[in-house]
Protein backbone atom coordinates (compact mmCIF):
# COMPACT_ATOMS: atom_id res chain seq x y z
CA UNK A 1 0.00 0.00 0.00
CA UNK A 2 2.78 2.45 0.88
CA UNK A 3 4.25 1.82 -2.64
CA UNK A 4 1.44 2.62 -4.31
CA UNK A 5 0.99 5.95 -2.43
CA UNK A 6 5.09 6.29 -3.20
CA UNK A 7 4.14 5.81 -6.98
CA UNK A 8 1.25 8.29 -7.18
CA UNK A 9 2.42 10.65 -5.14
CA UNK A 10 5.46 10.74 -7.71
CA UNK A 11 3.28 10.65 -10.56
CA UNK A 12 1.40 13.56 -8.88
CA UNK A 13 4.67 15.67 -8.42
CA UNK A 14 5.58 15.14 -12.14
CA UNK A 15 2.17 16.26 -13.19
CA UNK A 16 2.48 19.19 -11.26
CA UNK A 17 5.82 20.19 -12.88
CA UNK A 18 4.78 19.50 -16.21
CA UNK A 19 1.69 22.21 -15.40
CA UNK A 20 3.86 24.53 -13.81
CA UNK A 21 6.25 24.76 -16.89
CA UNK A 22 3.33 24.73 -19.13
CA UNK A 23 1.74 27.62 -17.28
CA UNK A 24 4.69 29.29 -17.30
CA UNK A 25 5.59 29.24 -20.74
CA UNK A 26 1.92 30.74 -21.38
CA UNK A 27 2.39 33.22 -18.92
CA UNK A 28 5.76 34.63 -20.65
CA UNK A 29 4.43 33.80 -24.09
CA UNK A 30 2.12 37.10 -23.36
CA UNK A 31 5.46 38.73 -22.56
CA UNK A 32 8.20 37.96 -24.85
CA UNK A 33 6.50 35.83 -27.64
CA UNK A 34 9.27 35.66 -30.86
CA UNK A 35 8.48 38.08 -33.55
CA UNK A 36 10.97 36.15 -35.50
CA UNK A 37 9.07 34.62 -39.06
CA UNK A 38 11.64 31.91 -40.21
CA UNK A 39 12.24 28.83 -37.56
CA UNK A 40 16.49 28.70 -38.31
CA UNK A 41 16.01 25.03 -36.93
CA UNK A 42 13.34 23.97 -39.42
CA UNK A 43 14.29 25.74 -41.81
CA UNK A 44 10.77 26.95 -42.77
CA UNK A 45 8.60 30.06 -41.99
CA UNK A 46 6.75 29.86 -38.27
CA UNK A 47 2.87 29.20 -38.09
CA UNK A 48 0.72 32.12 -38.53
CA UNK A 49 -2.06 32.79 -36.31
CA UNK A 50 -4.72 31.44 -38.03
CA UNK A 51 -8.01 33.59 -38.82
CA UNK A 52 -11.72 30.97 -38.94
CA UNK A 53 -12.75 30.62 -42.50
CA UNK A 54 -16.07 29.04 -43.72
CA UNK A 55 -17.20 27.90 -40.07
CA UNK A 56 -14.37 24.93 -40.23
CA UNK A 57 -13.90 24.57 -36.39
CA UNK A 58 -11.73 22.31 -36.44
CA UNK A 59 -8.97 23.20 -39.16
CA UNK A 60 -8.82 26.42 -37.02
CA UNK A 61 -8.23 25.07 -33.81
CA UNK A 62 -5.76 22.56 -35.23
CA UNK A 63 -3.93 25.75 -36.63
CA UNK A 64 -4.23 27.16 -33.76
CA UNK A 65 -2.46 24.36 -31.72
CA UNK A 66 0.20 24.42 -34.20
CA UNK A 67 0.39 28.31 -33.75
CA UNK A 68 1.35 27.75 -30.44
CA UNK A 69 3.71 24.68 -30.78
CA UNK A 70 5.74 26.67 -33.23
CA UNK A 71 6.11 29.75 -30.94
CA UNK A 72 6.50 28.17 -27.24
CA UNK A 73 8.79 29.81 -25.32
CA UNK A 74 12.33 27.56 -25.06
CA UNK A 75 10.80 24.89 -27.24
CA UNK A 76 14.21 24.49 -28.76
CA UNK A 77 15.80 24.90 -25.17
CA UNK A 78 13.82 21.53 -24.31
CA UNK A 79 14.25 19.28 -27.23
CA UNK A 80 18.26 19.93 -27.04
CA UNK A 81 18.52 19.41 -23.66
CA UNK A 82 16.35 15.67 -24.45
CA UNK A 83 18.34 15.31 -27.64
CA UNK A 84 21.61 16.50 -25.60
CA UNK A 85 20.85 13.46 -22.69
CA UNK A 86 19.66 10.94 -25.25
CA UNK A 87 22.67 10.82 -26.93
CA UNK A 88 25.36 12.02 -24.91
CA UNK A 89 24.01 10.31 -21.54
CA UNK A 90 22.20 7.38 -23.04
CA UNK A 91 24.36 6.81 -26.03
CA UNK A 92 20.65 6.80 -28.09
CA UNK A 93 21.78 6.67 -32.12
CA UNK A 94 18.40 7.75 -33.64
CA UNK A 95 18.75 5.26 -36.93
CA UNK A 96 15.24 6.34 -38.29
CA UNK A 97 15.71 10.12 -37.60
CA UNK A 98 16.67 12.89 -40.53
CA UNK A 99 20.01 13.00 -38.46
CA UNK A 100 22.13 9.69 -37.91
CA UNK A 101 24.99 10.30 -35.22
CA UNK A 102 28.44 8.57 -36.39
CA UNK A 103 31.60 8.06 -34.74
CA UNK A 104 33.61 10.78 -32.93
CA UNK A 105 31.24 13.32 -32.90
CA UNK A 106 30.46 12.90 -37.28
CA UNK A 107 26.86 13.66 -38.48
CA UNK A 108 25.11 12.47 -41.61
CA UNK A 109 21.94 13.16 -43.43
CA UNK A 110 19.86 10.58 -43.90
CA UNK A 111 18.20 11.84 -46.21
CA UNK A 112 17.86 10.63 -50.84
CA UNK A 113 15.57 13.63 -52.91
CA UNK A 114 12.60 11.57 -54.61
CA UNK A 115 13.18 8.59 -52.36
CA UNK A 116 11.98 7.71 -48.37
CA UNK A 117 14.62 5.27 -48.55
CA UNK A 118 17.30 8.02 -46.82
CA UNK A 119 21.24 7.13 -46.48
CA UNK A 120 19.40 3.20 -47.44
CA UNK A 121 20.04 4.35 -51.29
CA UNK A 122 23.77 4.67 -50.77
CA UNK A 123 24.11 1.22 -49.23
CA UNK A 124 22.94 0.17 -52.78
CA UNK A 125 19.06 -0.83 -51.72
CA UNK A 126 17.25 1.21 -54.49
CA UNK A 127 19.96 1.34 -57.36
CA UNK A 128 19.08 2.80 -60.94
CA UNK A 129 17.67 0.36 -63.22
CA UNK A 130 19.89 -0.42 -65.91
CA UNK A 131 17.11 1.58 -68.28
CA UNK A 132 18.06 4.62 -65.85
CA UNK A 133 21.33 4.52 -66.01
CA UNK A 134 21.53 4.68 -69.84
CA UNK A 135 19.29 7.21 -69.52
CA UNK A 136 21.02 9.61 -67.19
CA UNK A 137 24.43 8.81 -69.52
CA UNK A 138 22.27 9.86 -72.74
CA UNK A 139 21.02 13.33 -71.05
CA UNK A 140 24.56 14.13 -69.80
CA UNK A 141 25.62 13.44 -73.66
CA UNK A 142 22.83 15.06 -75.49
CA UNK A 143 24.27 18.50 -73.32
CA UNK A 144 27.75 18.02 -74.10
CA UNK A 145 26.93 17.31 -78.08
CA UNK A 146 25.08 20.40 -77.84
CA UNK A 147 27.64 22.28 -76.49
CA UNK A 148 30.35 21.19 -78.27
CA UNK A 149 28.06 22.16 -81.24
CA UNK A 150 28.12 25.79 -79.94
CA UNK A 151 31.54 25.94 -78.92
CA UNK A 152 31.12 25.52 -74.80
CA UNK A 153 32.89 23.44 -72.80
CA UNK A 154 30.65 21.49 -70.66
CA UNK A 155 31.55 20.49 -67.62
CA UNK A 156 29.15 18.01 -65.15
CA UNK A 157 30.09 17.67 -61.43
CA UNK A 158 28.68 15.22 -59.16
CA UNK A 159 29.85 15.86 -55.54
CA UNK A 160 29.32 12.81 -53.29
CA UNK A 161 27.46 12.76 -49.83
CA UNK A 162 29.35 12.68 -46.50
CA UNK A 163 28.66 9.46 -45.77
CA UNK A 164 30.05 7.93 -49.53
CA UNK A 165 33.44 9.11 -48.31
CA UNK A 166 33.31 9.00 -44.45
CA UNK A 167 31.50 6.24 -44.44
CA UNK A 168 34.46 4.84 -41.84
CA UNK A 169 32.45 7.81 -39.48
CA UNK A 170 29.09 5.78 -39.97
CA UNK A 171 27.54 3.71 -36.85
CA UNK A 172 28.14 0.23 -36.70
CA UNK A 173 26.60 -2.25 -38.25
CA UNK A 174 26.40 -0.41 -41.77
CA UNK A 175 27.06 -2.70 -44.84
CA UNK A 176 27.27 -1.34 -48.58
CA UNK A 177 25.34 -4.24 -50.39
CA UNK A 178 26.42 -3.40 -53.29
CA UNK A 179 26.90 -0.68 -56.16
CA UNK A 180 24.53 2.25 -55.86
CA UNK A 181 23.60 4.79 -58.66
CA UNK A 182 26.24 6.97 -58.42
CA UNK A 183 28.56 3.82 -58.71
CA UNK A 184 26.41 2.83 -61.48
CA UNK A 185 26.88 6.09 -63.33
CA UNK A 186 30.21 6.11 -63.28
CA UNK A 187 31.04 2.50 -64.31
CA UNK A 188 28.25 3.58 -67.32
CA UNK A 189 30.08 6.84 -68.11
CA UNK A 190 34.01 6.70 -67.14
CA UNK A 191 35.06 10.09 -68.87
CA UNK A 192 32.85 11.66 -65.98
CA UNK A 193 34.91 12.57 -62.84
CA UNK A 194 34.49 10.67 -60.12
CA UNK A 195 34.69 12.86 -57.11
CA UNK A 196 34.42 10.11 -54.47
CA UNK A 197 37.28 7.95 -56.14
CA UNK A 198 39.00 11.25 -55.41
CA UNK A 199 38.26 12.17 -52.23
CA UNK A 200 38.61 8.90 -50.76
CA UNK A 201 42.37 9.34 -52.17
CA UNK A 202 43.13 12.21 -50.41
CA UNK A 203 41.39 11.75 -47.40
CA UNK A 204 43.76 9.07 -46.19
CA UNK A 205 46.81 11.63 -46.97
CA UNK A 206 45.34 14.63 -45.31
CA UNK A 207 45.59 15.78 -42.04
CA UNK A 208 42.23 17.75 -42.10
CA UNK A 209 38.90 16.55 -42.53
CA UNK A 210 37.56 17.35 -46.44
CA UNK A 211 34.03 17.67 -44.84
CA UNK A 212 32.14 18.98 -41.69
CA UNK A 213 31.35 17.01 -39.26
CA UNK A 214 28.28 18.70 -38.51
CA UNK A 215 27.19 19.74 -41.34
CA UNK A 216 25.59 18.28 -44.56
CA UNK A 217 28.66 19.71 -46.75
CA UNK A 218 31.91 19.85 -47.71
CA UNK A 219 34.78 22.53 -46.40
CA UNK A 220 36.47 24.55 -48.68
CA UNK A 221 39.90 21.77 -48.67
CA UNK A 222 37.18 19.29 -50.16
CA UNK A 223 35.69 21.32 -52.70
CA UNK A 224 39.40 22.97 -54.00
CA UNK A 225 39.61 18.84 -54.88
CA UNK A 226 36.88 19.45 -57.18
CA UNK A 227 38.40 23.10 -58.71
CA UNK A 228 41.57 21.16 -59.34
CA UNK A 229 39.35 18.37 -61.18
CA UNK A 230 37.94 21.34 -63.16
CA UNK A 231 41.34 23.29 -63.52
CA UNK A 232 42.71 20.03 -65.18
CA UNK A 233 39.79 19.53 -67.87
CA UNK A 234 39.87 23.74 -68.64
CA UNK A 235 43.49 23.69 -69.25
CA UNK A 236 42.84 20.65 -72.54
CA UNK A 237 41.33 22.90 -74.55
CA UNK A 238 42.66 26.33 -72.65
CA UNK A 239 46.48 25.43 -72.36
CA UNK A 240 47.08 29.18 -70.71
CA UNK A 241 44.89 27.57 -68.18
CA UNK A 242 46.66 26.81 -64.93
CA UNK A 243 46.14 23.16 -63.20
CA UNK A 244 46.12 23.72 -59.68
CA UNK A 245 47.34 21.99 -56.67
CA UNK A 246 48.12 21.53 -52.99
CA UNK A 247 50.63 23.38 -53.22
CA UNK A 248 49.21 26.72 -54.81
CA UNK A 249 47.39 27.29 -51.28
CA UNK A 250 47.46 27.87 -47.53
CA UNK A 251 45.67 25.60 -45.33
CA UNK A 252 44.30 26.87 -41.91
CA UNK A 253 42.32 24.35 -39.52
CA UNK A 254 40.88 25.91 -36.09
CA UNK A 255 37.57 24.00 -33.84
CA UNK A 256 34.91 25.25 -32.75
CA UNK A 257 31.89 24.63 -30.43
CA UNK A 258 29.20 25.58 -32.43
CA UNK A 259 28.04 23.01 -34.87
CA UNK A 260 26.76 23.58 -38.36
CA UNK A 261 23.55 22.92 -39.96
CA UNK A 262 23.22 18.54 -39.14
CA UNK A 263 23.49 20.14 -35.37
CA UNK A 264 21.20 22.53 -35.61
CA UNK A 265 18.44 20.04 -37.27
CA UNK A 266 19.30 18.07 -33.36
CA UNK A 267 19.36 21.54 -31.64
CA UNK A 268 22.67 20.67 -30.49
CA UNK A 269 24.95 23.20 -32.28
CA UNK A 270 25.89 24.92 -28.91
CA UNK A 271 26.94 21.15 -27.55
CA UNK A 272 29.49 19.96 -30.22
CA UNK A 273 32.71 20.39 -31.41
CA UNK A 274 33.29 21.42 -35.11
CA UNK A 275 36.33 21.19 -37.37
CA UNK A 276 36.89 24.24 -39.60
CA UNK A 277 39.16 24.56 -42.46
CA UNK A 278 39.58 27.12 -44.64
CA UNK A 279 42.20 27.88 -47.80
CA UNK A 280 44.00 30.61 -49.50
CA UNK A 281 44.86 30.36 -52.70
CA UNK A 282 48.38 32.32 -53.35
CA UNK A 283 48.78 31.21 -57.24
CA UNK A 284 48.48 34.61 -59.17
CA UNK A 285 46.13 33.57 -62.05
CA UNK A 286 46.93 35.68 -64.77
CA UNK A 287 45.27 34.38 -67.50
CA UNK A 288 41.61 33.58 -66.97
CA UNK A 289 39.00 31.98 -69.31
CA UNK A 290 36.78 34.63 -69.75
CA UNK A 291 33.14 33.49 -69.04
CA UNK A 292 31.28 30.32 -67.17
CA UNK A 293 27.82 29.42 -66.43
CA UNK A 294 26.93 27.19 -63.65
CA UNK A 295 23.82 25.66 -62.76
CA UNK A 296 24.49 24.70 -59.08
CA UNK A 297 22.91 23.44 -55.80
CA UNK A 298 24.30 24.92 -51.95
CA UNK A 299 27.87 22.64 -52.38
CA UNK A 300 28.74 24.87 -55.21
CA UNK A 301 29.16 27.71 -52.39
CA UNK A 302 32.60 26.56 -51.33
CA UNK A 303 34.08 26.40 -54.82
CA UNK A 304 33.12 30.07 -56.00
CA UNK A 305 36.55 31.84 -54.06
CA UNK A 306 38.53 29.68 -56.57
CA UNK A 307 36.13 30.09 -59.38
CA UNK A 308 35.76 33.42 -59.24
CA UNK A 309 40.23 33.27 -59.69
CA UNK A 310 39.93 31.22 -62.95
CA UNK A 311 37.07 33.58 -64.64
CA UNK A 312 37.00 36.83 -65.90
CA UNK A 313 33.13 36.49 -65.24
CA UNK A 314 30.82 33.73 -63.40
CA UNK A 315 27.02 33.57 -64.35
CA UNK A 316 25.03 31.38 -61.52
CA UNK A 317 21.61 29.80 -61.72
CA UNK A 318 20.27 27.92 -58.38
CA UNK A 319 19.53 24.10 -59.87
CA UNK A 320 15.67 24.81 -58.43
CA UNK A 321 14.94 28.17 -59.94
CA UNK A 322 13.80 28.26 -63.53
CA UNK A 323 15.05 25.91 -66.33
CA UNK A 324 17.73 27.56 -68.22
CA UNK A 325 17.37 27.06 -71.69
CA UNK A 326 19.82 26.66 -74.59
CA UNK A 327 18.67 30.30 -76.30
CA UNK A 328 19.28 31.96 -73.02
CA UNK A 329 22.63 30.22 -72.40
CA UNK A 330 23.44 31.24 -75.83
CA UNK A 331 22.47 35.00 -75.00
CA UNK A 332 25.05 34.84 -72.60
CA UNK A 333 27.99 33.53 -74.81
CA UNK A 334 29.75 31.54 -72.01
CA UNK A 335 33.05 29.59 -72.67
CA UNK A 336 31.78 27.01 -70.04
CA UNK A 337 29.05 25.44 -68.63
CA UNK A 338 28.76 23.49 -65.26
CA UNK A 339 26.42 21.59 -64.38
CA UNK A 340 27.35 21.02 -60.66
CA UNK A 341 24.75 18.75 -58.49
CA UNK A 342 25.36 16.81 -55.01
CA UNK A 343 24.93 12.86 -54.86
CA UNK A 344 21.63 12.86 -53.49
CA UNK A 345 19.37 14.76 -55.84
CA UNK A 346 21.31 12.49 -58.65
CA UNK A 347 17.38 11.22 -59.75
CA UNK A 348 17.81 15.22 -61.24
CA UNK A 349 19.88 13.22 -64.26
CA UNK A 350 16.70 11.72 -65.43
CA UNK A 351 15.17 14.65 -66.63
CA UNK A 352 16.98 16.33 -69.67
CA UNK A 353 15.22 19.75 -69.10
CA UNK A 354 16.57 19.54 -65.85
CA UNK A 355 20.00 20.21 -66.73
CA UNK A 356 18.90 22.22 -69.85
CA UNK A 357 15.99 22.78 -72.26
CA UNK A 358 17.65 22.40 -75.56
CA UNK A 359 15.06 24.24 -77.38
CA UNK A 360 13.79 22.61 -80.51
CA UNK A 361 14.55 19.29 -79.00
Amino acid sequence: MKKLLHISSSKIVFIALFLSIMIINFILFGFYKTNEIKDTNANRDREKFPTLQSGDYQKYFSSIENYLSDNFILRYKYIGTINYVKHYVFNFSNANKKVIYGKDGWMFLNACIHTDLGMDEYFGLNPWTARQTQNAVRNLSTVKMWCDKNNILFIPIICPSKHSVYNDKLPGMNTKYQNNRYDNLMLAAPALINLKEVLITQKSKMLHPLYYKTDTHWNALGSYFAVIEISKVLHKKYSDSPILGLNDILITQTTSNVGKDLANMVVLKSKVEEINVEITLKKQIKNKINRVYIIHDSFYDFMDPEMKLLFNEVQTRGIYQSRLSTKELLKNKPDVFIYEIVERYLDELNDLDKILVIDGH
